[in-house]
């Protein structure tokens, strides 16, 4: 059924009286071929899965959350930009005009236009190019005053 002996070839016993080494058919070589590389494959999986795991366990809450793009406070964080990468976007939004004027996260419901000037204020004193700042902080400075100015946050309460 699955094995034919093939016997037309000659054999090196065949000269001492020996009987013919039973030859089997090509097909049936491969059947082990097949088995080695399915659990070669088998156990290579197992390896990585045991490896994977294994280092699973070893994560923290926190690197679980960052490998998930899931952003978490930290607990006892007293930074309101802690999630802030630094750097400026190519077009500023009202968050990084925020940021730029130090508003912070409690500040914003009771936003107005006197806070955004002072702050603004404040940050020309602190980074004016005629006092050592740059030229380039203060106009990211003077642009987020414009951006939060026409923002929708005073659409009903221009002074």
């Amino acid at each position: 059924m699955g094995y034919s002996l093939k016997t037309s070839r000659p054999w090196p016993g065949r000269l001492f009286g020996e009987s013919p080494r039973p030859m089997y058919s090509s097909d049936a070589g491969v059947l082990p071929l097949i088995i080695g590389v399915g659990v070669t494959i088998a156990a290579l999986t197992a390896k990585s899965a045991i490896s994977a795991y294994s280092k699973y366990v070893r994560l923290t809450p926190q690197q679980i959350a960052i490998l998930n793009n899931i952003n978490i406070k930290p607990i006892n964080s007293k930074d309101p930009f802690w999630m802030y990468k630094g750097g400026f976007y190519e077009k500023m939004n009202e968050t990084e005009a925020l940021l730029i004027l130090e508003i912070q996260p409690n500040e914003i419901l009771h936003l107005t236009h006197d806070i955004v000037k002072k702050r603004h204020r404040k940050m020309m004193l602190l980074n004016h190019p005629d006092k050592g700042g740059s030229e380039y902080l203060a106009l990211k400075i003077n642009r987020a005053k414009e951006v939060l100015e026409q923002s929708y946050m005073f659409t009903n309460s221009k002074d």
